[in-house]
């Protein structure tokens, strides 16, 4: 067995990744992509000269150059990096770092003292220097950083890689970034969490063991010797360091006792309570508390929440007590006093009162180190269709095909192929398609069709595209309290956040909007809150949201709402607040017509438009495509969107209608030039006179025939050429008077014979009539 790879189905059950943005509180940063340089041993004949000590030789120790391991960038400019070296009888040292090449040794670094840390750059440096390694602190800095490690030792090969399977199943089930130890034969996981101080060594099978590390006053050597097939991400490990805690409270049961126990959101709690399941808002107030001042008012709203959730005071009270630190604080030694006095105060959905998040009030000044160049790009996906961190609204009808049409906007952004006429994709990335009207298999028809069509094999789609059908459940992202009149925040909003964030989801599609709330569609002030639920699942899974939404009218006349932003169904603070909206309707039988298209192949089209576009120009012309019948694998057919040039139509049509046009251009001119000819063979009068003469023989108005004569060319070179009564003749105008004023004369006469080319046959010889 060769390095362990994470398979696609990784971390059942455990909480969603923590990635750059989430690792420091109320920081929103991604990380950016790096890349570390490889461990090396520090040359042997800086040994001496670079010594840290007089007790410490670093033969094995790495130096980590560049830049941090991805993970660990959000980290690099925090204060908790250290240097380490080999000590006598090989432990490891850790050692303050110093940045000045002159010193002759480093300091000794202290686990519980942040002035002994440095930042990474610090730590590189001295590495450079002293040819000595890297390390990280993991105790608390005042930083919000909550670093938790997992030590394997004796679990790898060195030489083929093979790992110990009890090994292969912990990083499998951590799913976080994952390192390789100095010496080669060990494994490093590295992650976030949100519980009490744990240092515990437990014994694994085959001679190993792990130690674990949870807001520990220890320090790890950092490698940046990533595992191949980990992510470059740090995962919440707090269910794994829990399990870790129990094993050895079993085995050492004063353990318990010396230490408290904080429930992280991703584990049901033994209070009956599963922080899962509670909104993120509700969740936060209880983990954090908030400011002195504040306290009641909100501790009374914690108490209202979860009593109209259904729980009972002593299990509030026993949800409290595990996060002594929260909202909770205030009332140590009488929590349940204070929560049985809350409790019994509120009735049932007592919950009127909006949980408003803490507002991150921090307005920015533009000043001369304003910077356009800096602006970070938006992150569209399809251009003028999909954009990460905002709402598209696709506006349709009943039957039209928005099911099949969203999954293969999915495809088209998973493998970043342009299958949506005339919108490119312009950036790849992992699809969650929601549809709360279609079982699985229906789904599932829906994506071999697609794949048969356009000759995709699904080993493509591993790990980027997933489905889920609600058919038949009642899933709500939003919850309408119909007696109170309010809109809170459901289930299905953490549980799709929790998902995109472990998969890497960038886009989500929820099929219908209706599916998924059950507020008043009509109703201004529940939509906008619907609305505000769905952005804030988009900014937090960080991915663009497309919300397929029913038109007013179901009817044939819907086909006409084309480009229009009234076509959706319900109130308008919903179309207010999409920045990017789309319809998609059928051609209708004029529509066909006047492309001239067969009705035969008009029924089947579709188009897509523009109805609001908020950051770019809307497209100029409507994207069309087919809705052909794909027969699958199982003998089914599916209607598959494929795109449909109308563009060769409509210059065809185009060009049908430019030669009518100078079809009839042409017959009207003969018509007037023979009207006012006549018979005579030559000839010159004045416009207006001939204008006169010539409304009397059509009996047109005055201004009809002007623009008749207007077609007779200027100037004899350009003359129309015209046969009546089997004589050609010649007929145009010239202009007389001043430029200011001018006049016209109409001139005609016979039409010269063409002069014939030598050679040219005139008449068929003798013999071959």
């Amino acid at each position: 067995m060769s390095d362990f790879k994470i398979p696609t189905e990784t971390n059942p059950g455990l909480g969603a990744p923590i990635t750059g943005s989430t690792l420091r509180r109320g920081a929103r940063r991604r990380a950016v992509a790096t890349t570390t340089t490889p461990v090396h041993s520090r040359p042997k004949d800086q040994q001496e000269d670079n010594n840290l000590s007089g007790a410490v030789s670093v033969p094995q120790a790495g130096v980590t150059t560049g830049q941090p391991p991805q993970a660990l960038e959000p980290i690099r400019d925090f204060k908790r990096w250290v240097n380490w070296g080999y000590g006598p009888g090989e432990p490891k040292i850790p050692r303050t770092p110093r940045t000045n090449p002159r010193a002759r040794k480093l300091a000794a670094a202290k686990n519980d003292d942040p002035s002994t840390w440095g930042t990474y750059e610090d730590a590189v440096q001295s590495a450079k220097d002293f040819g000595c390694g890297v390390g990280l602190m993991l105790g608390p800095n005042g930083d919000g950083v909550d670093i938790v490690a997992f030590d394997l030792d004796d679990c790898r090969n060195p030489d083929t890689g093979e790992l110990a399977p009890w090994a292969q199943e912990l990083v499998k089930r951590a799913n976080s970034y994952t390192e390789k130890t100095p010496s080669g034969n060990g494994l490093r996981i590295i992650g976030c969490g949100n519980i009490h101080e744990l240092h515990t060594s437990l014994q694994r099978p085959d001679g190993g063991h792990v130690e674990v590390y949870s807001l520990a006053l220890r320090y790890i050597t950092v490698t940046g010797d990533r595992l191949e097939g980990t992510p470059d991400r740090l995962n919440d490990l707090s269910a794994l360091v829990l399990e870790h805690k129990h094993e050895n409270d079993a085995k050492n049961p004063s353990a318990s006792e010396q230490t408290g126990e904080l429930l992280p959101a991703s584990i049901p709690s033994s209070t009956g309570i599963d922080f899962a399941s509670l909104p993120a808002d509700l969740a936060e107030l209880i983990r954090n508390g908030v400011p002195t001042g504040e306290r009641s008012e909100k501790f009374h709203r914690v108490i209202a929440s979860l009593k109209d959730l259904g729980h009972s005071a002593d299990a509030i009270t026993r949800l409290l007590e595990t996060q002594p630190g929260g909202i909770a604080e205030k009332y140590a030694g009488r929590l349940d006093t204070e929560v049985k006095r809350c409790y019994g105060k509120i009735g049932t959905n007592a919950n009127q009162q909006e949980m408003l998040p803490p507002i991150d009030f921090s307005p920015i000044s533009i000043d001369s180190s304003f910077d356009p160049a800096s602006i970070i790009p938006r992150q569209w996906q399809i251009l003028r269709l999909t954009l990460i961190g905002y709402i598209t609204l696709l506006i349709s009808p009943g039957g039209v095909g928005k099911s099949v049409f969203a999954i293969l906007v999915g495809i088209s952004v998973a493998l970043r192929r342009n299958l949506v006429p005339g919108r490119p994709v312009t950036r790849s990335g992992n699809v969650l398609i929601v549809n709360t009207e279609d079982d699985t298999d229906e789904m599932n028809r829906r994506v071999a069709g697609i794949l048969q069509h356009y000759n995709i094999e699904p080993c493509l789609l591993d790990g980027k595209f997933f489905l889920l059908s609600l058919y038949g459940q009642i899933a709500r992202l939003a919850h309408h309290d119909g007696k109170a009149g309010d809109v809170t925040e459901g289930q299905l909003a953490q549980q799709i956040i929790a998902f995109c964030r472990e998969h890497s989801i960038e886009l989500i599609v929820i099929d219908p909007l209706v599916g998924i709330h059950d507020a008043p569609e009509n109703d201004n002030n529940a939509m906008e809150k619907v609305v505000t639920i769905l952005r804030k699942v988009a900014r937090e899974a960080e991915a663009a949201v497309v919300v397929i939404h029913h038109s007013r009218k179901s009817s044939a006349a819907s086909d006409n709402q084309a480009g229009e932003m009234d076509a959706a169904r319900g109130a308008s603070s919903l179309t207010a607040a999409a920045r990017i909206a789309v319809t998609m309707s059928r051609m209708t039988k004029n529509e066909a017509k006047a492309f001239g298209l067969d009705w035969e192949i008009g029924k089947n089209l579709r188009r897509i438009d523009d109805a609001k576009q908020n950051y770019t120009p809307p497209a100029e012309d409507s994207s069309w495509f087919e809705m052909r019948s794909v027969k699958i694998a199982n003998g089914e057919n599916v209607g598959v969107p494929v795109a449909f040039d109308m563009s060769a139509i409509a210059e065809r049509k185009a060009e049908e209608n430019t030669r009518g046009r100078d079809t009839r251009l042409r017959k009207k001119t003969a018509e007037t030039a023979i009207l006012v000819v006549g018979n005579t063979s030559e000839g010159t009068e004045q416009q207006p006179e001939a204008i006169a003469r010539y409304k009397t023989m059509v009996k047109c108005s005055q201004s009809s025939a002007q623009e008749h004569f207007r077609l007779l060319p200027i100037g004899e070179e350009k003359a129309f050429r015209f046969t009546f009564n089997e004589l050609t003749r010649l007929i145009w105008r010239e202009q007389v008077g001043s430029k200011a004023k001018p006049m016209y004369e109409v001139h005609w006469k016979v039409a010269p014979e063409p002069t014939l080319a030598e050679g040219e046959i005139t008449a068929l010889p003798e013999g071959m009539a």
